[in-house]
């Protein structure tokens, strides 16, 4: 039986609300989620790498354990307010992490 691994993307940040997340698992597109969507993908029980990327950036990726149903939490690195603040997002730009990817509980 597959295992199940839902990707939350939680609309109501203006930073990056019109791209689309690009999902990979294990090194292999998934698919995508969009802001307010969410994302079920079918893996096999188990360890699995996930990552969240867009055509410029991308998330850590994430390494999870996945029995039943495992759900991530997908955003930009950057809150609304950061975004009025230069060194924040200078910060995020260079170090080429301007997406979170978080296990739920």
């Amino acid at each position: 039986m597959p295992a199940r691994i839902r990707i939350e993307r939680p609309a109501g940040y203006w930073a990056d609300r019109e791209r689309v997340y690009e999902i990979v698992i294990d090194g292999q597109p998934a698919g995508s989620v969009r802001a307010g969507e969410c994302g079920d993908f079918a893996v096999s029980p188990g360890e699995h790498e996930v990552q969240a990327r867009n055509d410029w950036s991308r998330s850590v990726p994430v390494k999870v354990s996945a029995r039943d149903e495992l759900r991530l939490v997908c955003r930009p690195s950057l809150s609304n307010a950061d975004l009025w603040r230069p060194w924040r997002v200078l910060r995020a730009v260079r170090g080429g992490r301007l997406i979170e990817l978080d296990v739920s509980s």
